[in-house]
């Protein structure tokens, strides 16, 4: 079986895929370094800051890599023939977002790009496409300690937890709302 935990950076992806691993003893793989590895990465995007992959390749490459059980983690899911796969979207507070994404030194405009990705649900919306919603669950995880996430992820895995409904439009306060849409319309040059 293949556990893919996905999410926007800065989500806690590699953090919760490393631990989940370790508590369920599956392999744990990070997805990026993988690609790196077996030099998948396409080219660069310097605008973004961010290099590029292609979706197919990495549908191939999984099932050619993954021997027995494992947990992936990334910021995208791609479609994985013949695997028995599950998917949980870890989810953040788009402000709380922005914050640990400055701390990490992001660009403003690789900040509003992650975070409006994160308010938009994109990551959650192409893993369904990819994977079926049946096999897609989503986890909030603002303000949440990490062994909590865990705990909750191993109760996916065994179907014991259908994980959160994640809807930042309506679950963020009008003042959080105002001050997030006015940051990402900023630096995305656009007037939401």
């Amino acid at each position: 079986m293949i556990i893919w935990v996905a999410g926007s950076p800065g989500v806690g992806k590699s953090t919760v895929g490393r631990r989940l691993a370790r508590s369920i003893s599956f392999e744990f793989i990070d997805l990026p370094k993988l690609l790196t590895t077996e030099g998948l990465v396409e080219s660069y995007d310097e605008v973004r800051d961010a290099w590029t992959v292609n979706p197919k390749e990495v549908s191939k490459l999984i099932p050619r890599r993954v021997r027995g059980d494992c947990v992936l983690s990334s910021h995208f899911v791609a479609p994985v023939k013949g695997a028995a796969v599950k998917c949980i979207v870890l989810r953040l507070n788009p402000l709380a977002l922005t914050t640990r994404l400055k701390r990490r030194g992001y660009s403003s405009l690789k900040t509003a790009e992650n975070v409006e990705a994160e308010f938009l649900g994109v990551v959650y919306s192409e893993a369904v496409s990819s994977l079926g919603r049946r096999r897609v669950f989503q986890l909030d995880t603002s303000g949440k300690k990490v062994e909590h996430i865990v705990d909750r992820c191993v109760k996916i895995v065994k179907g014991f937890d259908e994980g959160d409904r994640v809807d930042w439009l309506t679950q963020l306060p009008e003042d959080e709302l105002e001050k997030l849409l006015s940051f990402i319309a900023k630096y995305r040059g656009r007037g939401l």
